[in-house]
């Protein structure tokens, strides 16, 4: 498997600076987008639910989802590495064999995380918030927000593949074109659905899926071209 031409960088050839450089920058934009999906979901209730709770709700879920897009995105970089070391090596079966293991990995781990999401979420969430109102809203925006984590993990893993041969830009121009998607969703579900809470929440989710999708196209598409 290879990324596409174009996008693939060599750091075996030539000056490193201003490839690193290049290759990093796309990096950190990815991960501080997977960060402002929740800050989106907090502007856009905040200014178009009309539910005077609804921010303060998603506001208290912040740490949670953190600690969920963290652990995805340190998880996966780790097989990222795995993947890029057996890459640089020309070692091609070993490469698919981890990239297959990796897959596997983020698919059986996004489940897991759904189901500790799903068990401890409401429990965590009581130590932060006081109001019981305040609290059942905060707790159905995480509850549909989990249910997105499989294919967060799958996107995250793809993405950390895609690195390790070279390939920042596609999962950059992915999570940019998911990321316009979720603030298009955002306002559809909560102006003229009137969904609130969960109009934003589910919005979140299904963009997690459209690039958990994406990456998948992708990865094929560069293994066909191998």
């Amino acid at each position: 498997m290879a990324a596409k031409a174009g996008v693939r960088k060599s750091f075996t050839e030539g000056g490193l600076f201003f490839k690193i450089l290049l290759f990093t920058l796309p990096i950190m934009a990815t991960n501080i987008l997977q960060m402002l999906y929740n800050s989106a979901d907090n502007i856009v209730v905040g200014r178009f639910s009309g539910d005077p709770e609804a921010l303060a709700a998603i506001g208290c879920t912040g740490a949670i989802v953190n600690i969920i897009t963290n652990s995805l995105i340190g998880t996966s970089a780790g097989a990222g590495v795995v993947c890029a070391q057996f890459y640089g090596a020309g070692r091609r079966d070993a490469f698919e064999r981890a990239v297959h293991t990796a897959m596997t990995i983020a698919l059986i781990g996004g489940f897991i995380f759904l189901g500790i999401g799903l068990a401890v979420h409401r429990p965590v969430l009581s130590l932060i918030v006081s109001s019981e109102s305040l609290l059942d809203k905060a707790s159905l925006y995480v509850f549909i927000i989990c249910f997105g984590i499989p294919a967060q993990a799958i996107m995250n893993f793809g993405v950390a593949i895609l690195r390790s041969v070279g390939n920042s830009k596609a999962p950059f121009v992915i999570l940019i074109s998911s990321g316009l998607l979720n603030v298009v969703l955002n306002l559809v579900f909560v102006i003229p659905c009137k969904m609130s809470i969960a109009g934003v929440a589910l919005a979140t989710a299904l963009s997690h899926y459209a690039s958990a999708a994406a990456v998948l196209v992708l990865l094929l598409k560069a293994k066909g071209e191998a």
